[in-house]
């Protein structure tokens, strides 16, 4: 886990780059006597995101903001079979796309590397406050989100011998976004930090004011409680729930708990 925080304020003018980026996997090799079993290396956490803020304060509170941001994965996502599995991989419209027969032992493409890609740029207005114990930042505005999904799949259903998987088709939409974050340290001993971001997106605006449909934004809510342990060493929980429903229409949950090393260089 690595992030990467810089920012330049002058009072009225601030302007960040954040950089994170949460990287796992795991592999096993077990054996007994003169045989072995190799399970190959799988990634269980991919996750990079990167954004770009400016902000500028009236009264160093509040004032017009611009950022752009973008999340993404480095590595492949590949499907590893534990026997042989008949795989039917339905397009867009529901239409059959592929067909496959899986064979334990081999890996096979889900994405790519880089994918899927989700940028978003976005404009409006905003307020953020910052003292010895709390912080907050809350902002509002307009935004364009795109997602690239390089014609990747993912597993739906399992039944029997029988997998399917459901394609993604590219999205690019227009809509309104927030972004609320809070946090708190206590005798730099805990450190806390909640951060909220939502994007509604033009088609459903229908259901937010008519009540037609169903209403469901994305978003994505990261959380992260830091207990020092020494001078550079801090024991770190994650919690993270999210959903974008043009990609995948389950909330998605993850936490973790690991030790970081840190260090700030001015």
């Amino acid at each position: 886990y690595t992030k990467l925080d810089l920012s330049l304020d002058t009072g009225r003018h601030l302007a960040k780059l954040d950089v994170m980026a949460d990287e796992s996997a795991v592999g096993i090799l077990a054996g007994s006597g003169t045989s072995t079993s190799e399970t190959p290396v799988q990634k269980l956490v991919d996750d990079v995101r990167a954004e770009l803020l400016y902000t500028y304060r009236l009264g160093g509170v509040i004032g017009p903001y611009g950022h752009a941001m973008g999340m993404t994965s480095l590595f492949p996502t590949k499907y590893y079979p534990g026997r042989t599995l008949d795989a039917t991989t339905y397009g867009p419209n529901g239409e059959i796309a592929r067909r496959d027969r899986m064979e334990p032992g081999t890996a096979y493409r889900l994405f790519p590397e880089l994918g899927p890609l989700v940028t978003q740029e976005g404009a409006g207005v905003g307020s953020a406050f910052e003292g010895d114990v709390f912080r907050f930042a809350i902002r509002g505005g307009v935004a364009a989100r795109q997602a690239f999904f390089f014609d990747g799949r993912y597993p739906t259903a399992l039944e029997g011998d029988t997998l399917k998987l459901q394609q993604v088709a590219d999205v690019s939409t227009f809509g309104a976004e927030a972004t609320a974050s809070l946090g708190f340290r206590i005798r730099g001993l805990l450190d806390v930090d909640s951060r909220l971001d939502a994007f509604v997106g033009e088609d459903q605006f229908s259901p937010l004011f008519k009540g037609e449909g169903t209403y469901r934004p994305v978003y994505r809510w990261d959380n992260s409680a830091a207990l020092r342990l020494g001078k550079y060493v801090s024991l770190v929980y994650t919690f993270g729930l999210r959903r974008d429903a043009q990609a995948i229409e389950r909330d998605q949950m993850a936490h973790a708990l690991r030790l970081r090393f840190a260090w700030s260089v001015f």
